[in-house]
């Protein structure tokens, strides 16, 4: 075609190239496309291109390619010519890279796009086919301005034009694409601001053109205006961007997630400026002289929403933008109109100027001038009452309750009576709260204007019946208006009188069951005491009769109001009325502990607390400042505060003395009452020896901790005089505070301190030394803590503690009593004593240990009456008590300390296998401790006293952990099973007994520290064998077969049924069971007669070799664990490996057969070890060696007949692996066993072909563990001894089987690998031998590289040993001479010659490798085996080898020939004659 003619088909495919492209990949327009080839590939090759480049990554784009000729260099796509050569689409990075490089072909995408676009506007409804081209546009243009490092100004001026025709296009996806291009642009590069600005404009003017996409269009924006940051975007796109619609909610949408803060700064100033611009319009418009009502009613109503929406959430800074707004405004006219602006909102009034002054109400309400808040606060209460007044109700309230703080008595007044007006908007809290705080201000003896307010403020809480809503509340209106209530005034015209007076009638008494009955006693106080008394007596008063309402109120509700009470306590006091007050409420909180009959002790508990507390605070005065001694006597008595001392007390505050003195005799009043109220709980023991805490009932604690507090506060100097009433506890009481410093457990909550401790121990001295006999003899017997409570002591860790013991004792020295032999003989050794807090336990020791004494003396008696007495106490005592006094008898062991002490082991046992929670740590330790007397001294008890067995064994079974850190009982029971312990027990059935436990636990125990222990205690302990065997014996003594006949009888197939039954009548059970004996016995040592064992064990090994069913699993670890116990029986018999005696062991009881059938039956090689291994070790034993071997080898290689290679490679496998045992096994056996063993072994397989074998293995063994575990000196001597022991084995064999084996060793060697990676064998010249499968005696992939070149070393550095020994020669010496090697010495040369070529072959191919030096030396070695190989051959058999050899096939062995011959030559000249032969 002409090129004239060639306008049609151009103008068909440029108008109609983007309306094929959503069909390039139809089959059918390719076609089409390739039968115009000759018009488009040479005019339409862009347009063509434009068609296909969407589709780059396909093959098509790669046919179209090849349609085009652009092999020019110049041509536009000659780029895409490595396409078209290879055949393999375009890569899009390729593209990506060549789009932002060259600026011309990103201008043809682009422009492909908008011509695209154009054309499709012709055809409406067709625009989805554009969506694989905006696609490909977008996914480009984006990556190459992701991939460009620096985006220049070309490449944005030249996207520029495209991006506004994209922003302006209808189309949605092209809108999107032009959206990812502004928003990659934006982050790549900074733009001018005119530039960023019309863009910006764009965006918004174009955003609702396209709804579906108003969110990604606002987001392009965001990002646009948060990276460039333009100053500003200008007026002009303002409206557009309010036009668009739900802009808020889609702002608020895209805020949750990304920062559009830029967009805001932008609005936000133009939205303000919008509606400032509003309100100046509304108030120029209000400000002209004609106004159109109709226009300002229309004004409001458009502001009012603004105004309200700004006051709801912003309410504060519109009244501070208000306020300010108003102090600018100076006229009149202008003030009125901003009054009526400001009234549209709720809180407008608060704006208006007051008719008498010059300020706001808000303004008023803040004055600093008194009057000014004073007129405005009543101007506020008229505001109240006119509904009309548009003043909201949080500012009313807010102002009422800032008022009632005002300084000024005239406001608050005012303030108060605002709150009664408008007490219904106040919630309960908040009224309480604020009129509270007003009685806390008020100050009645300095301003008397509180009165009235206060008179308002109580009526306001009452007669709105707060109280009887909130039982909260009530408390806290009563406990704050309590000091109102105490008198502290004589005047009965006092503000202070007046008040209290005033609250006992306001009606408060009767809506708190607290304060019931106050009017009238207080009515009956003031008519009937005088003036100088009513201080005293009303209080007291007030005191007897709280205490009574709370004594007989509701105990829930009034241990809070009792709580409330404390907390008013516990608040430091300053002024008068709060002095007093807290003196009130101390008296009444103390009278109120107990009641006629008993105490309330949580009460007593927190009132003590304070009382301890407050005491604590002012001990200073109460230990160097001397009461007065006209409170002495009152101190004495048990009655309460002497009235006199009420008013002497308000009487020296008045003065503003220093009223130190006055609080201590005070707070010293209500100890002593605290004392006398204070009573003991019904469930208190009464008649019990001790006062046990761990038993008590929670108020009987709580009785016994404040005793303690009681006496630690009297130690500390606070009431001397009340010893007497402690004294009255003193025996039980004192052993509490002596002992209860050990206990763990802490059942009382409390500490008692190591001081504590010893000042109670030394006041207890003092108390004790004065008594008379008869006292002494009662505190010192059985049926009184004090001896033990003592004797505990004096192991204590704290010197001073024993020291104060020790002079106790020494008080009741020479006292008749129970323990007098214990008494006086600890007092002599107060020195000791006190130095050494482990003497009293060896005193004690020396003490009794006549008990265990066989001889019966006279003191025997008196000894075992005392220690009985002592551990008797063990039963009643606490268990801190019990678990000290364990620890000071720890060193008295003896049946009778055992018996007495097994009912409490078995109740502690019971405890805590039935509540091991509930056990307590002082008794878990006491247990333990306990458990540690069974031992050498009292294990005689266990078969005398079956239920002395009977709780060890539980204390075995008991696994429950106690305490976190202890060990369980089941733990310390176990490590009591000692060596001594056991072969103290003279009944061997109590020792068979603690054997099947212990196995029996060993099976079910599923805890490794249990096992563990189990396992060391069977170590320990010296067993007969015979009870080993006993346990090893099934449940149902069933026989297993065991002679020789029996065992051949199971080799039969068909069993009888009875058999088979009585086979799997045994369990799993009892298999596990022996499998776990059977492993402790690997590591006994301490076995008596072992060899009464070794029936049994053949008896179980023959049980193993019976059919088992598929449940019981394998049976192969049990046989080894036997094998192995025979094997350390036989060696515990004859340690040296010789014969033992038939008494002790007969040869008919060592069932060899069995063994041989292990072998036999086992497909595992741990067990042909421990089989073969016993085998090895009997052989020395027992003259059996000979026929054992012989019927193991026949056996195993029997059926080997030669006619099937694999059979013979399976016979050979095993035969290895057989060997390898012995070998492995070699360094166990005595070196004197050695060479037999292994003679004996390889004549039985034979020589000939298994010798070879045996070699290459002890090559094996050295190579991979003797040179490991060898020392560096050490290494070459071990291999002289090792090669010495090889050539020994070696001339134990015919010359013949030694060459022969030889030559195979060589054989083999060719067969190994070069390197271990490597898999092709050394010699490639016999393809038959490469081939083969290598006999797996040195396993390549278990070996370094460098251990097989060292094996390779060592084999031919061995056989060149060999030749060359003293031992070979004299072999073949003896053997015949020379003549023996006929037959033998051509076939050794070749073999030799052939290994020497195979070497250099290697050498060569490893020449420049690490490994050359290694090669080079194996060669030399292999000539140096050579050389000895012929100094072998004599003159005669010289020739004739030489000839062979010549004939020899590969030319280096014929080359080597002639060297030989040659070298032979050159030594020998008297038989050249015989040349001619050759």
């Amino acid at each position: 075609m002409e090129s004239d003619d060639a306008g049609h088909p151009n103008s068909i495919v440029t108008s109609e190239d983007v309306l094929s492209q959503d069909y390039v990949s139809c089959r059918v327009s390719l076609l089409i496309t390739e039968k115009i080839k000759f018009h488009i590939h040479l005019y339409n090759q862009d347009s063509l291109i434009a068609c296909v480049l969407p589709y780059h990554e396909t093959r098509i784009f790669v046919r179209v390619i090849q349609l085009l000729k652009i092999n020019n260099s110049k041509h536009k796509w000659f780029w895409l010519l490595p396409i078209k050569r290879s055949g393999v689409p375009l890569a899009k990075g390729t593209l990506v890279t060549h789009c932002y490089k060259d600026l011309g072909f990103m201008d043809f995408i682009c422009s492909l796009v908008t011509k695209s676009v154009k054309a499709f506007a012709e055809y409406p409804g067709s625009s989805t086919q554009l969506r694989v081209l905006l696609s490909f546009y977008a996914s480009t243009i984006v990556s190459a301005l992701v991939a460009a490092e620096d985006l220049s100004d070309n490449i944005v001026a030249k996207l520029f034009p495209y991006i506004q025709k994209g922003l302006k296009s209808s189309l949605p996806d092209y809108r999107a694409a032009t959206y990812m291009i502004i928003c990659q642009i934006s982050v790549k590069v900074t733009m001018e601001d005119t530039f960023v600005n019309s863009l910006a404009s764009q965006i918004i003017r174009t955003l609702t053109r396209i709804p579906s996409l108003i969110k990604d269009g606002l987001s392009c924006l965001i990002v646009l205006l948060q990276r460039q940051k333009p100053e500003s975007l200008g007026k002009k796109p303002f409206p557009h961007l309010c036009n668009v619609p739900d802009l808020i909610t889609l702002l608020h949408g895209i805020s949750e997630t990304y920062d559009i803060s830029p967009l805001l700064r932008y609005m936000l100033p133009h939205l303000v400026v919008s509606m400032i611009n509003q309100v100046t319009e509304y108030i120029s418009y209000s400000s002209q002289d004609k106004m159109d009502s109709d226009k300002v009613s229309l004004l409001n109503e458009q502001f009012l929403p603004l105004i309200r929406l700004l006051e709801s959430r912003y309410p504060k800074t519109l009244d501070a933008v208000l306020e300010e707004r108003l102090k600018e405004i100076t006229d009149l006219k202008k003030q009125e109109l901003f009054h009526q602006f400001i009234s549209l909102s709720t809180s407008g009034g608060k704006y208006q100027f007051l008719a008498d002054s010059d300020t706001s109400l808000l303004l008023s309400l803040n004055h600093p001038l008194a009057p000014v808040r004073l007129l405005a606060v009543n101007h506020l209460k008229n505001v109240m009452t006119t509904p009309e007044e548009s003043i909201d109700e949080s500012f009313i309230k807010e102002a009422i309750l800032t008022r009632l703080d005002d300084d000024c008595m005239d406001v608050v007044l005012s303030a108060i009576s605002a709150f009664e007006i408008y007490k219904q908007h106040f919630t309960s809290e908040v009224t309480v709260s604020h009129l509270l705080n007003l009685f806390r201000r008020a100050e009645l003896s300095k301003n008397g204007g509180w009165y009235k307010v206060l008179e308002i403020a109580a009526d306001i809480l009452i007669k709105e019946e707060i109280l009887g809503e909130n039982d909260q509340l009530s408390n806290q209106v009563v406990v704050h208006l309590l000091p109102f209530m105490v008198i502290n005034s004589d005047d009965m015209e006092s503000a202070e009188m007046k008040m209290a007076v005033y609250l006992s009638k306001s009606g408060i008494c009767s809506l708190h069951p607290l304060l019931r009955g106050w009017k009238e006693a207080l009515e009956n106080v003031i008519k009937s005491t005088k003036s100088e008394e009513l201080i005293g007596v009303a209080n007291q008063k007030m005191i007897e009769l709280l205490a009574d309402n709370i004594n007989s109120g509701n105990p829930s509700s009034m241990l809070k109001m009792v709580e409330d009470l404390i907390g008013v306590g516990e608040k430091e006091s300053f002024s008068l009325k709060q002095k007093v007050t807290f003196h009130v409420v101390m008296a009444v909180l103390v009278s109120c502990c107990s009641s006629l009959k008993e105490t309330h002790f949580p009460f007593a508990t927190r009132v003590f607390s304070l009382l301890q507390k407050k005491i604590k605070k002012l001990e200073s005065v109460i230990t160097t400042v001397e009461i007065s001694s006209e409170w002495h006597f009152e101190l004495m008595m048990d009655r309460g505060i002497p009235l006199e001392l009420w008013a002497h007390y308000v009487k020296q505050l008045k003065t503003a003395q220093q009223i130190a003195v006055e609080d201590s005799v005070l707070l010293l009043f209500s100890l002593k009452n605290f004392f006398h109220t204070l009573k003991a709980p019904k469930s208190f023991p009464k008649d019990d020896t001790w006062w046990n805490p761990e038993q008590l009932q929670e108020d009987s604690r709580d009785y016994l901790r404040l005793l303690i507090g009681l006496f630690e506060m009297v130690l500390g100097g606070a009431d001397a005089m009340h010893f007497r009433v402690l004294m009255k506890l003193f025996i039980k009481f004192f052993s509490v505070l002596w002992t209860y410093g050990s206990s763990l457990s802490n059942p009382l909550n409390c500490r008692v301190t190591a001081a504590l401790q010893t000042q109670a121990l030394y006041v207890g001295c003092a108390l004790l030394s004065p008594q008379k006999g008869q006292w002494k003899h009662q505190l010192a017997s059985a049926s009184s803590p004090v001896v033990i409570s003592l004797l505990i002591n004096l192991g204590s860790p704290i010197k001073e503690v024993r020291r104060a013991a020790i002079h106790c004792f020494q008080a009741l020295s020479g006292v008749a009593s129970q323990f007098h032999l214990v008494i006086d003989h600890v007092v002599p050794k107060a020195e000791e004593i006190t130095s050494d807090a482990s003497f009293v336990v060896q005193d004690l020791t020396t003490l009794f240990e006549e008990l265990q004494s066989e001889k019966k003396l006279k003191s025997h008696q008196k000894l075992s009456e005392t220690l009985k007495n002592l551990l008797y106490c063990v039963y009643s005592c606490p268990s801190y008590i019990a678990k000290d006094l364990m620890k000071v008898l720890q060193g008295i062991n003896n049946e009778m300390v055992l018996s007495q002490l097994l009912p409490m082991i078995e109740q502690l046992l019971d405890k805590s296998q039935k509540e091991p929670t509930a056990v307590l740590k002082d008794e878990a330790i006491t247990l333990h401790l306990t458990l540690g007397k069974y031992n050498e001294y009292s294990a005689s008890l266990l078969h005398k006293d079956p239920k002395s067995l009977e709780i060890f064994i539980k204390a075995v079974h008991t696994t429950k952990e106690l305490s976190t850190g202890m060990p369980t009982i089941q733990i310390t029971a176990l490590e009591k099973i000692t060596r001594p312990f056991f072969a103290a027990i003279t009944d061997e059935k109590v020792q068979q007994k603690l054997l099947c436990v212990l196995f029996d636990l060993l099976v079910n125990c599923k805890n490794s520290h249990c096992s563990q222990t189990v396992s060391s205690v069977f170590k320990g302990i010296s067993v007969n064998a015979e009870q080993v065997r006993i346990e090893l014996e099934p449940p149902d003594k069933a026989k297993s077969l065991g002679s020789v006949q029996q065992t051949r009888r199971q080799k039969m197939q068909h069993k009888k049924s009875q058999e088979q039954e009585s086979v799997q009548e045994v369990g799993g059970s009892y298999w596990q069971r022996v499998t776990l004996i059977l492993e402790l016995l690997q590591h006994k040592k301490k076995l008596k007669n072992p060899q009464i064992l070794i029936p049994a064990l053949f008896n179980l090994l023959s049980r193993c070799l019976e059919p088992l069913p598929p449940e019981q699993g394998s049976m192969e670890y049990t046989k080894q664990l036997i094998l192995s116990c025979l094997l350390n029986i036989c060696q515990k018999l004859s340690p040296e490996g010789g014969r033992i005696p038939k008494d002790i062991l007969d040869e008919e009881k060592f069932n060899v057969e069995l063994i041989v059938q292990c072998i036999r039956v086992s497909e595992m090689p741990q067990t042909h070890h421990h089989a073969l291994l016993l085998l090895g070790t009997v052989a020395g034993i027992f003259p059996v060696i000979n026929k054992t071997v012989k019927m193991v080898i026949p056996a195993l290689i029997q059926s080997d007949g030669g006619d099937s290679a694999e059979v013979t490679r399976n016979v050979e496998d095993i035969v290895v692996k057989i060997i390898n045992v012995f070998v492995d096994a070699l360094p166990h056996v005595p070196e004197h066993r050695r060479l037999p063993v292994l003679v004996q072994l390889v004549d039985t397989l034979g020589a000939e072909r298994f010798l070879w074998v045996l070699l290459l293995l002890l090559f094996e063994q050295y190579v991979t563990k003797t040179v490991l575990v060898a020392a560096c000196g050490e290494k070459d001597a071990v291999l002289e001894a090792d090669t010495e022991f090889w050539i020994s084995v070696c001339c134990e064999f015919s010359v013949q089987h030694q060459i022969q084996s030889l030559m195979t060793i060589l054989e083999y060697l060719l067969k190994l690998p070069e390197e271990k990676e490597e898999t092709i064998p050394q010699s490639v010249s016999n393809k038959s031998e490469s081939q083969e499968e290598v006999l797996q005696v040195f396993n390549i992939d278990a070996h370094t590289s460098k251990q097989l070149r060292h094996f390779k070393f060592l084999s031919v550095s061995f056989m060149s040993q060999l030749l060359a020994s003293n031992n070979f020669i004299r072999k073949v010496v003896e053997s015949g001479g020379p003549q023996v090697l006929t037959g033998l010495e051509q076939r050794l040369l070749e073999t030799v010659l052939g290994y020497i070529n195979a070497v250099a072959q290697s050498m060569e191919r490893n020449a420049d490798k690490l490994t050359g030096k290694f090669w080079r030396a194996l060669l030399s070695k292999a000539y140096d085996l050579l050389d000895k190989v012929n100094a072998l051959l004599p003159t005669e058999t010289f020739i004739p080898v030489i000839r062979g050899l010549l004939e020899n096939p590969l030319p280096s062995v014929r080359r080597k020939a002639l060297d030989l011959l040659n070298n032979k030559l050159q030594q020998k000249t008297s038989w050249k004659k015989k040349i001619s032969c050759i």
